[in-house]
C-alpha cells in the first residue's frame, strides 16, 4: 500500500493508555433470549469493566482488499500507476489487453497482467469467464505465483449450477491452498428466473452450503455480490436509492450471522449505465455516492469490496452506452468517479483494522415519515430491511446505549470486539445527491467518554450527562464507542 493510505489510528491506542478506560453498561442474555429483556426492566446503572481494544496494533496485520473490475487496457506504467494511485490493491482480470470481454486465466494475455500486477505490488484474481474449469493453470514455479490471490470462476450463476461449481474446489485449493474461490452471487433484487429459485434465503444458503461449506480448513469463505444502488433521474423524475439494497445487505447478513467465518464481499458502483428495458439508469456516482456506499456497506458487517468498474466497458447495445463511463473514460481520463473512487477506499483503509477487529450482530433502523418521493424510496427500503427480522436490533439489545433518535432516516448498527466491548456505526441513509444532514441524538448508559472516527480519524470526546449528538451530513457515517473512564 502507497504511503498516502497508511491508517492513522494510533491515536486510539494513546487515548486509551492515557485514560485506562474501562466499558460501560451491563451483561445481558444470549441473543435467543433477547424478547426477554426490554427497555423498562434493564438496570441502566451497572458496570462492567473490561479494557478496550487498541485497534491500531491491527494496523500493519489486517487490510482490507478492495478489487476493481475491469482494469487498465494497456501495459504501460503510466496506466498501471494511475491504478495504484486509486488505492485499489486487487485486479478481476476479467477483460484481456484489449479491454474486451471473454479473458482466460492461462491465456498469454491474463500472463501480461499477471506480471504487471506482480511488478506495482498489485494482487491478481484470474477469471475464466464462466468456464466452470477443472484443471486451471498452475502457476506455482513462475516468480509472479505470490501475486495471484484467487481465480474467479463465473459470475452472478442460478442455484443450479452450484454443484458443477463445487466440482472445481479441489484442483482450486490443490494447486493455489490459501487462495479465494470467488464468485459473485445474485443479490436479492434478481427476478426467481435467474435465481432459480423464488426464495431468497434459499439461493443464499444453498451456495454456502453447497460451495463455500467445502472449502478446505483455511481458505477465506468469501460471500460475493453486487448492487449497483444509484439512480439517476431519467425514469421518474428524481435521484433515487434502489430499494431492494438493504433487504439483500440484511439476506447477507443473516448468512454472516450463522456462519461467522465468512467474509462478505460487495461489489460497488463506480460507473454510471443504464438497463433499456425495466429499471431506471445509474449515475456516475459523485464522491459522496462512493463514500455512501462504503459507509452502508460496512454497517452490514461488508469487510472486502471491489469496484465496477476501473476503465470503461466496451460499447452494447443492451446497457453500455456512449454517456456511460467509469472511473477512466474511454479515452482513458479520469473522471470524477476516480477520486471519488478513491476517496471511499481512503475511509475503508482507514477503518479496516477497527471493522476487521469486531463482529457484526445487526442494525437497528431509524426512519422518520416521508416528505419527498426519493425519501419515500428511502422508506421503502428500510420497511423491506425490517421484513428480514433476523438482523433487526432494537434498543433493549444494546448494552451502553439507553436510547437513539434521528430527525432522518439513519442505520444504527451494532457490534462488539473481542472483549464484547460494544461500538456503533451510525449511518445518515438517504440519496447523496440531496445533501440532507441528519442529527442523531443518543443517551448513552452511565459513560462519560467517547471514542467517535470521523472520515476514519479516531478523536475523543466527553459525554456529559450521558447524552451525546451529531450532525451527520449526507452520505456519511461515524462509529462511536462509549465507554466509562
Amino acid at each position: 500500500m502507497n504511503k498516502f493510505f497508511k491508517k492513522t489510528l494510533a491515536l486510539t491506542a494513546a487515548v486509551i493508555a492515557a485514560f485506562g478506560v474501562t466499558g460501560c453498561g451491563e451483561d445481558f442474555p444470549a441473543s435467543g433470549d433477547k424478547e426477554s429483556v426490554s427497555a423498562a426492566n434493564r438496570n441502566l446503572t451497572v458496570n462492567v469493566s473490561s479494557s478496550l481494544v487498541d485497534f491500531s496494533k491491527y494496523k500493519d496485520t489486517k487490510t482490507t482488499d478492495i478489487y476493481a473490475w475491469r482494469g487498465p487496457t494497456d501495459l504501460s506504467d503510466e496506466q498501471w500507476q494511475t491504478f495504484k494511485e486509486s488505492g485499489i490493491n486487487t485486479l478481476i482480470m476479467d477483460s484481456g489487453i484489449d479491454g474486451k470481454r471473454g479473458a482466460q486465466f492461462g491465456s498469454a494475455s491474463q500472463e501480461e497482467y499477471i506480471k504487471k500486477c506482480h511488478k506495482y505490488g498489485i494482487n491478481a484474481i484470474g477469471y475464466t469467464n464462466g468456464n466452470i474449469n477443472t484443471n486451471v493453470k498452475d502457476y506455482k514455479n513462475e516468480e509472479f505465483y505470490p501475486t495471484i490471490k484467487g481465480v474467479d470462476y463465473t459470475d452472478e450463476p442460478p442455484i443450479s449450477e452450484f454443484e458443477e461449481i463445487a466440482t472445481a474446489i479441489p484442483d482450486f485449493s490443490a494447486k493455489y491452498p490459501g487462495g479465494k474461490f470467488f464468485v459473485c452471487m445474485l443479490s436479492s433484487g434478481a427476478d426467481a428466473k435467474h435465481l432459480g429459485t423464488a426464495d431468497y434465503r434459499e439461493y443464499a444458503n444453498g451456495w454456502y452450503d453447497t460451495v463455500l461449506s467445502r472449502l478446505p480448513e483455511g481458505m477465506p469463505r468469501v460471500f460475493a455480490t453486487d448492487i449497483y444502488p444509484m439512480h439517476d433521474d431519467k425514469k421518474y423524475g428524481y435521484n433515487y436509492v434502489e430499494e431492494t439494497w438493504l433487504r439483500s445487505l440484511a439476506y447477507l447478513g443473516e448468512v454472516k450471522l450463522a456462519h461467522p467465518e465468512i467474509v462478505l464481499h460487495m461489489a460497488m458502483q463506480s460507473m454510471s449505465f443504464g438497463f433499456l428495458e425495466n429499471t431506471s439508469p445509474r449515475r456516475l456516482p459523485s464522491e459522496a455516492d462512493c463514500i455512501f456506499q462504503a459507509y452502508v456497506n460496512m454497517a452490514f458487517g461488508f469487510t472486502e469490496f471491489s469496484w465496477f468498474t476501473y476503465s470503461s466497458p466496451e460499447l452494447d447495445e443492451r446497457e453500455f452506452g456512449e454517456e456511460h463511463v467509469s472511473m477512466l473514460d474511454r479515452s482513458n481520463g479520469k473522471t470524477s468517479a476516480y477520486y471519488g473512487v478513491k476517496k471511499a477506499n481512503e475511509l475503508i483503509y482507514d477503518l479496516d483494522e477497527v471493522m476487521m477487529s469486531l463482529t457484526w450482530h445487526g442494525v437497528y433502523p431509524i426512519t422518520v415519515k416521508s416528505s419527498t418521493d426519493s425519501e419515500k424510496t428511502d422508506e421503502r427500503a428500510i420497511r423491506y430491511l425490517k421484513s428480514i427480522k433476523g438482523v433487526i436490533l432494537d434498543e433493549s439489545d444494546f448494552n451502553v446505549v439507553k436510547s437513539v433518535s434521528a430527525n432522518g432516516n439513519v442505520l444504527c448498527s451494532q457490534f462488539t470486539d473481542e472483549k464484547d466491548n460494544e461500538g456503533f456505526m451510525l449511518v445518515n441513509y438517504g440519496d447523496p445527491s440531496y445533501e440532507k444532514t441528519v442529527k442523531v441524538e443518543a443517551e448513552f448508559i452511565d459513560c462519560d467518554k467517547i471514542i467517535v472516527y470521523r472520515d476514519g480519524k479516531a478523536t475523543v470526546e466527553n459525554v456529559g450527562n450521558g447524552k451525546w449528538s451529531e450532525d451527520i451530513p449526507a452520505g456519511k457515517g461515524v462509529f462511536i464507542i462509549p465507554y466509562k473512564a
